[in-house]
């Protein structure tokens, strides 16, 4: 769980976030209240974060009941983290083309 934390900050989430998502992914959760007692953070620190989620993408919040939301499935993110690391590799491929390293 702690290298899926460290990869959801490489994609920009940060170690509050990245443990949030894990926690209702893991738990296949989609309520506030659950998270609140079991990762220790109050109600409006919760809600920051989770606003925070869904401008990155990972969770969709309810329109009629903000307390109720879903998270974009595991699967998806690491789609999106293997082609994160696909782009590093191929950057990495032309710097050494630029450098005519072996």
């Amino acid at each position: 769980m702690k290298k899926l934390v460290r990869e959801l900050m490489n994609l920009g989430l940060t170690s509050r976030e990245a443990q949030i998502y894990v926690f209702f992914a893991k738990n296949n959760s989609n309520k506030k209240k659950e998270v609140l007692s079991q990762l220790d953070i109050e109600d409006q620190e919760l809600s920051n974060y989770l606003l925070q989620l869904k401008k990155k993408g990972f969770i969709k919040i309810n329109s009629e009941d903000s307390n109720i939301f879903s998270i974009i499935p595991l699967k998806t993110v690491m789609e999106r983290i293997i082609q994160e690391k696909l782009k590093e590799v191929q950057e990495i491929r032309g710097e050494i083309r630029d450098y005519n390293l072996p």
